[in-house]
């Protein structure tokens, strides 16, 4: 609780509840006595975790068994021979991860890569891609089909580097950067000629798998009249008997022919040509998309010939799903936490291509800020349990088609589109949300006297913070790698702030940006005729710092 106190009424404060709703653990115990102990937070599971971690351990060890049994998976010889840049070795650490990724994906479809900025996720996620494809791996051997390749999504700064790694950890593999549609369809065509037992990787940078082409307004425009008075009423001021019918410009679908409307403050009017282009609009009729795609400038044609010079712009995701929906093998995203948002076009990518794919390793070293919701979209696409759970529907559902009826399909309400509140119910189960309660005084308008308090309450949102059962749920596909599992002795972190004196073109650019507030105070306001005495910009040579301060003086 945080109470405020105003300076023009400290006698009436400010009050505000904050309200923090989050899932509580309960440890119940039987001591040896037979008295049963309960505790209660997160404080007191990790202390009990902590105080019996040896006893856990070896009660784990027992009962459980371990998926990766430390045995490199039979990939040993293969994971020696590799040298990056010709003379480096893998880490034995690494190559335990290399091992841990292809025995996972022998019962898993998906899996997350959690490693730390250094620990060499680049290598790791790439010998694990040809060993699969290399047909390296007995166990997995021929689950991969001669034609199907490797998609390798990449920040657009990391694409080169991902070639060069992929060429030093083996140089028999075929590898073709893919940036429009064209080099996906010859990619494509040379991978199914290529035949089994080479690596076939397509590397795309990420923001050309969610750019597409332009968009336009595929509506049907007509003019109408409009009597803006009755024929018997007067005339009204200002304007003529001849100005009584008004022309209109009004939207039509292109398909049914139905006036398109546009909601605004609870008042329905024909739709504007701003709100049309603004979206991705659906005529309310007929379910028909009220948007179409149209070349940009530079796939148009030039003045004086009649075809354009080169093909459209396409999404590669959505290419990649009209056409070749069953030939990817193998998703490796790195950077994955940039797709953390559904609503995102990197998210809406990493969840179209994750669905065509047959397996996924998706890699960061971020996987989420500490709100339970940055989460949600991987766990969507990566874990299946969350997809049953919390199934949001995806896209709208229409009703079942009369046969022989000319109505036409509606949407159905309870399958309509529910991520939000999916998302909200995963926020409830897994994070922590908070409400802020205020409670203000209130006042006469016309005599100003109190009158009383007045309570608003805001609602409810979500909040910094995990539950413990978050990170139960990713165990089970997981791998978590820091720079301290490589068993290396690294030199102490520091971070310490210099001060450093502006000097250079920064002084320049300060001495600018007073100038230019001092002309705006001058043209406007109330130090409006004040006469300003010019001064020089501050000189400065070779970046050293200026020797005063630069500015202006009245």
């Amino acid at each position: 609780m945080e109470v405020e106190t105003s300076p023009s009424d400290p006698d009436h404060s400010i009050t505000k509840t904050t309200v923090r709703l989050k899932p509580t653990t309960t440890l119940t115990l039987l001591s040896e006595a037979g008295e049963v102990i309960e505790k209660q937070g997160d404080e007191a599971l990790l202390g009990f975790i902590t105080a019996n971690k040896q006893a856990l351990a070896s009660y784990l060890n027992q009962r459980f068994k371990p998926m990766y049994r430390w045995d490199f998976h039979g990939l040993k010889g293969f994971l020696d021979r590799i040298r990056l840049k010709g003379k480096y070795p893998l880490y034995t650490a690494q190559k335990h991860v290399i091992g841990a990724v292809t025995r996972a994906f022998q019962s898993r479809d998906s899996l997350l890569l959690v490693g730390q900025m250094g620990t060499g996720k680049t290598a790791m996620g790439g010998t694990a891609a040809i060993a699969l494809a290399s047909q390296v791996v007995e166990a997995m051997q021929g689950q991969m089909a001669d034609d199907q390749v490797i998609l390798i999504v990449a920040p657009p700064h990391l694409v080169e580097k991902w070639k060069r790694e992929l060429h030093s950890i083996s140089p028999q593999v075929y590898i073709q950067r893919l940036d429009r549609h064209e080099e996906v369809k010859s990619f494509m065509s040379k991978a199914s000629r290529l035949g089994p037992g080479i690596a076939k990787i397509g590397l795309m940078k990420r923001d050309m798998t969610k750019l597409g082409t332009g968009r336009d307004t595929a509506i049907v425009w007509r003019q109408k009249g409009v009597a803006l008075w009755r024929r018997d009423e007067p005339t009204p001021e200002g304007y003529e008997p001849h100005q009584r019918i008004q022309r209109q410009r009004i939207p039509l679908c292109p398909h049914c022919g139905t006036l398109v409307m546009q909601e605004r403050k609870g008042v329905c009017s024909p739709a504007t040509e701003s709100w049309l282009t603004s979206g991705k609009r659906v005529c309310e009729n007929c379910q028909t998309p009220l948007w179409q795609e149209t070349r940009d400038r530079g796939s148009q044609p030039a003045p004086g010939q009649k075809y354009p010079s080169k093909n459209p712009r396409y999404r590669l995701d959505e290419y990649l799903k009209r056409c070749y929906p069953h030939r990817v093998y193998l998703l490796i995203w790195d950077e994955v936490h940039e797709a953390q948002h559904g609503d995102t076009g990197n998210g809406e990518a990493f969840n179209r291509l994750a669905g065509l794919s047959q397996k996924v390793l998706a890699m960061t070293g971020t996987p989420f800020n500490g709100r339970a919701s940055s989460i949600f979209n991987l766990e969507y696409a990566l874990n299946p349990r969350i997809r049953q759970r919390y199934n949001w529907g995806g896209a709208s559902r229409l009703n079942r088609k009369t046969h022989g009826s000319r109505k036409f399909q509606v949407i159905q309400e309870e399958n309509s589109k529910q991520r939000g509140r999916a998302e909200s119910r995963w926020v409830s189960d897994m994070g922590v949300r908070e409400q802020v309660i205020e409670e203000r005084p209130t006042y006469d308008s016309a005599s100003g006297v109190y009158t009383g308090t007045t309570t608003y309450e805001r609602p409810y949102e979500e909040a910094p913070g995990i539950s413990p059962l978050l990170v139960a749920e990713l165990l089970d596909h997981a791998i978590f790698f820091s720079l301290g599992d490589l068993g290396k002795a690294l030199p102490q972190f520091e971070e310490i702030a210099v001060p450093k004196s502006i000097g250079g073109v920064y002084a320049h650019a300060a001495w600018e940006c007073t100038r230019l507030k001092a002309a705006a105070l001058r043209c406007s306001g109330p130090y409006r005729g004040i006469t300003y005495r010019k001064s020089s910009p501050p000189l400065y040579r070779d970046g050293l710092s200026a020797d005063r301060q630069p500015g202006l003086s009245l």
